[in-house]
């Protein structure tokens, strides 16, 4: 009878866990949606094909934007920078001047920051 009950409790577990990493394999896609959908809204992207656009993480208050090469000699190019305020809940467009910071308007997605982020 123990060993039913911690099978079932194996059993239910994994379960669980499979689930869990389905949805944020799911919030990572929808995330990298929003924040293309953004950038789109405040940088001329209107020639870039929204799949060559990725996104570094790596800095701690910035997010770095990629547009991939035509002739994929390299990764791609730097085409922006973003730095993000999680305090005010804010994105700033920083590309040019970090000192002067240009607000980004987030669209519908005020809840960008703290599910993404």
């Amino acid at each position: 009878m123990k060993f039913i009950c911690f099978l079932f409790a194996i059993l239910l577990t994994s379960g669980c866990s499979a689930k869990i990493n389905i949805n944020s394999s799911d919030q990572y896609s929808q995330c990298d949606n929003d924040l293309k959908a953004i950038i789109y809204k405040n940088f001329d992207m209107k020639k870039i094909n929204k799949k060559d656009v990725t996104f570094d993480f790596s800095e701690k208050d910035y997010i770095q934007i990629f547009v991939k090469s035509k002739n994929g000699v390299n990764n791609g190019a730097t085409f922006g920078w973003i730095k993000i305020d999680k305090k005010n809940n804010k994105l700033y467009n920083v590309t040019y001047d970090d000192e002067n910071q240009i607000p980004m308007n987030v669209l519908d997605k005020k809840d960008y920051i703290d599910r993404c982020l």
